[in-house]
């Protein structure tokens, strides 16, 4: 399963929008044609955002590029990010997570 975590300082005027941007991912991606992959994302107290995926393969994250949501958190994500995004191929050593009937 490959590993990706993206990590980016976003500007405070842009927070709102921002966060309904990740949201409506998060809503297509409980829609019932599900994605062979685990996804999550973060945000610090300064305001960086940290996103990890987890794809069970190429497909599956090509699917996930191409979900309408995922298109649109992408348009103008330069206008609303302090610096280039930093991607980082990561290894998970051990993973726990109950099923949470909060999930968006």
């Amino acid at each position: 399963m490959k590993s990706t975590q993206i990590s980016y300082i976003l500007k405070p005027e842009k927070l709102n929008e921002h966060i309904l941007l990740v949201q409506a991912v998060f809503r297509e991606l409980h829609n019932p044609a599900s994605i062979d992959m685990q996804y999550a994302c973060f945000k610090t107290t300064d305001n960086t955002f940290v996103h990890i995926a987890q794809f069970g393969s190429e497909a599956a994250q090509k699917a996930f590029t191409e979900l309408a949501a995922f298109r649109a958190f992408r348009k103008n994500l330069s206008d609303r990010i302090l610096d280039k995004p930093v991607s980082e191929n990561i290894l998970e050593i051990g993973h726990y997570s109950p099923t949470r009937a909060d999930a968006v």
